[in-house]
């Protein structure tokens, strides 16, 4: 008996070694599958680094150029006021030449299109100060 003992036990020792061996190239496969997710999960992290990098770098441009925005804002204010400074002294000076404020000078011009004289032409105008030169 002690024969059928040992093939019994020898032939148990066979399946568990076979077991073992089997659950041995589980955990290697397992191992292999783990290594190759965490080469994946390292390029996804540089993947996703380098993406949050570009978002920076985008973030910061549009503040460059929020703020390149604003300082021509500012800029195209100060030329608006600028021109309306000229303006003013420009409609000052024709006024001036004609010897009427600028404020008549508009009212007496608008009041002078809708009165009845009849308006001479300039090629009149011109014969008279040839006429006047030949003189």
């Amino acid at each position: 008996m002690s024969l059928n003992y040992r093939e019994q036990d020898l032939r148990r020792l066979r399946a568990a070694n076979a077991a073992l061996t089997d659950e041995v190239r589980e955990l290697r496969e397992m191992k292999e599958h783990l290594e190759e997710l965490r080469e994946d999960v390292s390029d996804y992290q540089q993947v996703a680094c380098e993406a949050l990098n570009e978002r920076d770098s985008a973030i910061a441009k549009c503040k460059t150029h929020e703020r390149e925005i604003f300082e021509l804002k500012e800029q195209l204010s100060e030329a608006n006021e600028k021109k309306k400074k000229l303006q003013e002294l420009l409609d000052d000076l024709q006024g001036e030449k004609m010897h009427i404020p600028f404020r008549r000078h508009k009212r007496h011009a608008v009041h002078s299109r809708s009165s009845k004289k009849p308006k001479l032409d300039l090629d009149e105008d011109d014969k008279r100060d040839g006429e006047n030169t030949t003189n």
